[in-house]
């Protein structure tokens, strides 16, 4: 016979052996000497990929020969034997999907988690709990131009085991190679109730751009776009420690204030020109296309699908649908209640419009732009709402008062829940995820509140970099505060790491 090649070797009971050609077991009822070997059993003809096993529960893992197989080595009492079972029959689309595994690790503590490195660079992940009769895969991929190549799991705090990654990156059109240590949430209940992770803050750096006011942010993979008071569209790159770099500027003399990206679209908000949309390249970028209805452009906010709220001043709440491969605007529609609009957050089925001199305005839209005012809410009369956000059951208002308001929404009726004060200024704009609520703070920089299932708030960290603080934005690893003073604009970056 041929040479059968040794793939891995497992100690677990008795010494298990991977082979090109099968599964097989090394066993001795005596010591093992050269004039005494132990007896070779093979149980399996799978073979394995050139991938080390290791020992999950009570089994081996390991990669079948094809790559595209993740099997369980183990004994099967109703058999009396060993078997060598397909852990991946049910979901075979994402190990094919990413052309076969090239590495794996198991994160034992706190899930039972198997993390595959596929070759196209993104992770397949089975959770795996044989004792409850868990076996469920979820694939993973990384924001910005990257690509897993290794992973290794290490013992952690907390109860927790790290996840640690080789990523190759691309910034800035060079490729660069980075050790990321993956974070994970602790255990989601629900979007409908926060679930409090201890964070802590750190300052990374403050960020010159090459625009005097940068007025807003908006993060999307490892662009950070920015709306410029003095050429409408801006942009930073990020890279995997949070450090910035200038990538983008487009349509000199045109005043951004608000930014949102879908796609490979971005829009403005533009207090002088209307609504423009953008497929923004390296260097200048022109629109695709504009429109300016009058009024005064504040903010603009949608989603993946194709409408655009757009709040625009003395003019109220213009809706528009957009073209995804052209990015051509079509106005649909207009809704004005007075006073003026200021910011716009929909959370795919309500439009709520921060009305600066009305409160909280309600509304529903249909499949082709049309607008039905619901309601209108208020905290008091002296509340003067100038941005507004939400997460799960909450919308957070930016209040010219002083505070950031939270409100519970219940079918798009809100009722007004709690203020965080702001230390004696008036935040700008307001972003909020899972656990925190970030504001703007006027000329006291990041301002950050953790926030309970009633919607209370508690101030955890605040950072002024100098200047006025006009926008903010977070993802699962920085945040993203802008700034201007009356000759620089810049962002400011700042971790976000469990304590």
């Amino acid at each position: 016979g041929g040479i059968n090649k040794a793939k891995w070797m497992e100690a677990w009971k008795q010494l298990s052996i991977g082979t090109i050609g099968g599964e097989i077991r090394l066993v001795s009822s005596q010591a093992i000497t050269p004039s005494n070997p132990p007896d070779k059993k093979q149980d399996s003809d799978y073979g394995s990929a050139e991938i080390q096993g290791f020992v999950a529960d009570k089994a081996i893992i390991f990669v079948d020969r094809c790559k595209r197989i993740l099997r369980e080595y183990l004994y099967d009492y109703n058999t009396d034997a060993f078997q060598s079972n397909s852990l991946s029959v049910l979901s075979e689309h994402i190990l094919n999907d990413g052309n076969g595994i090239v590495d794996i690790a198991y994160q034992k503590k706190q899930d039972s988690v198997i993390w595959c490195v596929l070759e196209d660079g993104t992770l397949g992940a089975l959770t795996y709990m044989p004792e409850q009769q868990v076996v469920g895969w979820h694939k993973h991929t990384l924001g910005g131009i990257a690509e897993v190549e290794s992973i290794c799991v290490i013992p952690g705090t907390y109860g927790h085991d790290e996840v640690w990654m080789s990523v190759k990156r691309e910034i800035n059109r060079n490729t660069v190679r980075y050790i990321e240590l993956m974070y994970e949430d602790e255990e989601v209940k629900s979007t409908s109730a926060p679930v409090y992770t201890p964070i802590s803050f750190g300052h990374i750096g403050t960020f010159t751009s090459p625009y005097t006011a940068v007025e807003d942010v908006f993060i999307s993979g490892s662009i950070l776009w920015l709306a410029v008071a003095t050429s409408a569209l801006g942009g930073f790159t990020v890279d995997a420690f949070g450090n910035l770099t200038s990538y983008n500027v487009a349509h000199a003399g045109i005043v951004g204030n608000g930014v949102f990206c879908s796609g490979d679209l971005v829009f403005i908000a533009s207090s002088t020109t209307g609504i423009r949309s953008y497929r923004p390249v390296y260097g200048s970028s022109s629109p695709l296309d504009s429109d300016y209805p009058g009024g005064t452009g504040y903010d603009v906010h949608g989603d993946s699908g194709n409408l655009l709220f757009f709040a625009n001043g003395p003019r109220g709440l213009e809706c528009y649908s957009y073209d995804k491969a052209t990015g051509i605007l079509s106005h649909e529609d207009n809704d004005d209640r007075g006073g003026s609009a200021r910011g716009v957050w929909w959370d795919g089925t309500y439009v709520f419009l921060a009305n600066y001199d009305r409160g909280i305005e309600t509304y529903t839209v249909d499949a082709g732009g049309n607008l039905t005012w619901i309601s209108n809410t208020r905290k008091n009369l002296t509340s003067y709402p100038v941005d507004i956000w939400g997460y799960g059951n909450f919308v957070f208002v930016a209040d010219a008062d002083g505070n950031i308001d939270s409100y519970s929404k219940n079918a798009g009726v809100l009722t007004y829940v709690a203020s965080g004060y702001c230390e004696g200024a008036s935040p700008l704009d307001v972003f909020a995820n899972q656990n925190y609520v970030y504001g703007a703070n006027n000329d006291r920089g990041l301002i950050v509140f953790s926030y309970d299932e009633q919607g209370n708030f508690t101030k955890e960290y605040e950072h002024d970099p100098n200047g006025i603080a006009t926008g903010v934005m977070a993802d699962n690893n920085f945040v993203y505060l802008s700034h201007k003073t009356p000759t620089v604009g810049g962002v400011s970056t700042y971790v976000v790491g469990k304590k």
